[in-house]
């Protein structure tokens, strides 16, 4: 076709709602589906629970206790 130009790369937004882990089931499938896609010449990225969240620095039953205090 004359003057048709290439389609744009498509832009992928994974997200899951546990921690981006490759020893994790969910997290590792995802990962996977992104390699092959990015291979494929998609834009990946990704959204997970530690992109959102801070991970806690102390122990749940310190904070549990403090709060009880």
């Amino acid at each position: 076709m004359a003057g048709a130009s290439s389609p744009r790369p498509l832009s992928i937004l994974m997200v899951i709602h546990t921690r981006w882990s490759r020893n994790l089931g969910g997290p590792r499938v995802q990962m996977e589906l992104g390699e092959e896609l990015t291979r494929l010449g998609c834009q990946v990225e990704k959204l997970s629970r530690e992109d959102l969240f801070s991970e806690p620095t102390r122990p749940a039953t310190m904070r549990l206790s403090r709060l009880l205090a």
